[in-house]
């Protein structure tokens, strides 16, 4: 069970209390969190599980999910998109108002591929980097070690994305 709050016009997701009952949170993040694409020796948020389909005019609906896999980060945790070729993609970036040891939370993407041949998707690359709303070259402090993932089109179509790395 989970909570979404409101808080001052924001949503805020909260998990239920009961399931961290019986366990730290540093257990909480290597018993719940999957980290198939990085560990928490590496990075502290993971991006995993990227899945897209085309819907019925052209655009290709990607979500990933973040996961934190250490303590709570309530800075704007957050992923945002890069695409190597010049297409509309709608908000390019997602963010929380924070995250709970353990969480993991979708972030949809829409890229407008309409005018793209599609036997050429495996030319389009999709970046998916974990960083922090506040992070800045004047705030190097604020900015969170997390993991980037990179997928052509094709192969996110196939579920067939890599594994994701660290970011430097």
């Amino acid at each position: 069970m989970s909570f979404l709050i409101p808080l001052f016009g924001l949503a805020c997701y909260l998990p239920a209390l009961e399931a961290y009952t019986d366990t730290t949170p540093d257990e909480v993040a290597e018993e719940e969190v999957p980290t198939e694409t990085c560990t928490t020796d590496t990075a502290w948020f993971s991006v995993q599980d990227p899945a897209g389909r085309f819907d019925a005019e052209g655009w290709l609906d990607v979500t990933v999910d973040v996961a934190n896999l250490r303590e709570d980060y309530m800075w704007y945790p957050g992923v945002v998109l890069t695409i190597d070729q010049p297409y509309d993609v709608s908000d390019q970036d997602w963010w929380w108002y924070g995250m709970i040891a353990g969480d993991v939370m979708p972030a949809p993407f829409s890229v407008d591929l309409r005018s793209f041949p599609k036997h050429a998707l495996d030319e389009v690359l999709l970046t998916f980097e974990v960083t922090s709303l506040i992070c800045s070259e004047e705030n190097p402090e604020d900015c969170i070690e997390g993991c980037t993932l990179s997928c052509n089109v094709a192969d996110l179509l196939a579920n067939d994305c890599p594994v994701g790395t660290p970011s430097p």
